[in-house]
C-alpha cells in the first residue's frame, strides 16, 4: 500500500481458476494515500475496501467491470482527530451479520462521549446512521474490578462479535484483560485474562474465528443377537 498521495489503486490479483497471479492499477477519482498501519481490507457483501486518509474508504469490486474504485465517507461526526493522532487505533470498521459498522472509542478519558457506533444504511449512496453514543457514567460492570476502572479505563476496539449484533470485544489497557460490551444494556464484562503480553493487540491484529462444533454423535443401535431355542431331546439324541 502506498502512504504518499496516488490516483490509483495497484493490486495483486490471484485467481484460483488459473493459478496465476495478475497485476492491475485501477484508477481513483481523488488522490489517495494510505495509513501506515491498519488499512484493510475488510470485505463487505464482496467488495474490498481499505481505510484512506482524509477521505474515509476506497472500495474495489473485483467482479465489476470495467475496473474501477469508489470513495465511501465515514461519518461526518466522528472524531476525526483521534483518527490523525493515533493512525486509527481506537476506531472498529468491520461487516457484522449483513451490517456495515464503524465503532469508535474515545483515547481520552475525559472526552463526553466514550463509545459511539454507526451502521451503514444505504451502501450505494455511501450513508450513516448514528446508532448511539454513550457517556463513560451510562457504563456498568458485574466485575468488581472493572467496574472501579471505568470512569478513568482505557479500551480499544477489537472485533464485533460474528453472531451477535450486541457484542462488541474490546481489550482493557490497565487491566490487561478482553472485554464484552452489550449495547443494549451497556454493561462490560470480562471476557478473558490471557496469560500472556497483550501490549500490541488491536484489531489490526485480531482475527474472529469461531471454531466450528463437532457434528453430535449419534449412538449405534444395539445388535439383538437371536438365540434359537433347542429341542433337549433332540440334541442329547443326535
Amino acid at each position: 500500500m502506498l502512504t504518499s498521495l496516488t490516483d490509483y489503486l495497484r493490486l495483486e490479483i490471484f485467481s484460483s481458476e488459473t493459478g496465476e497471479w495478475v497485476g492491475c492499477r485501477v484508477p481513483c477519482p481523488f488522490q489517495i494515500a494510505f495509513p501506515k498501519r491498519g488499512a484493510g481490507p475488510i470485505c463487505f457483501k464482496g467488495v474490498l475496501h481499505w481505510f484512506v486518509n482524509d477521505h474515509g474508504m476506497v472500495a474495489f469490486d473485483p467482479y465489476k467491470d470495467p475496473k474501477s474504485c469508489r470513495l465511501i465517507q465515514l461519518p461526518a461526526d466522528r472524531d476525526v482527530q483521534s483518527e490523525i493522532t493515533h493512525d486509527g487505533l481506537y476506531r472498529l470498521c468491520d461487516a457484522c451479520q449483513g451490517k456495515f459498522r464503524l465503532f469508535q472509542v474515545a483515547p481520552d478519558a475525559s472526552s463526553f462521549y466514550c463509545f459511539s457506533m454507526w451502521d451503514m444504511k444505504d451502501y450505494d449512496k455511501g450513508e450513516w446512521c448514528s446508532e448511539f453514543k454513550v457517556t463513560r457514567s451510562d457504563l456498568s460492570s458485574s466485575d468488581p474490578q472493572l467496574e472501579s476502572w471505568l470512569m478513568k479505563a482505557t479500551f480499544l476496539p477489537l472485533s464485533f462479535h460474528p453472531f451477535d449484533l450486541d457484542i462488541v470485544y474490546l481489550r482493557c489497557v490497565e487491566l490487561a484483560c478482553l472485554v464484552s460490551y452489550n449495547i443494549q444494556n451497556r454493561q462490560l464484562d470480562v471476557a478473558c485474562k490471557p496469560t500472556g503480553a497483550i501490549d500490541d493487540l488491536s484489531w489490526r491484529v485480531v482475527v474472529p474465528f469461531v471454531i466450528p462444533t463437532w457434528p453430535t454423535p449419534v449412538p449405534i443401535p444395539p445388535v439383538r443377537v437371536v438365540i434359537p431355542e433347542v429341542d433337549p431331546l433332540r440334541v442329547f439324541n443326535g
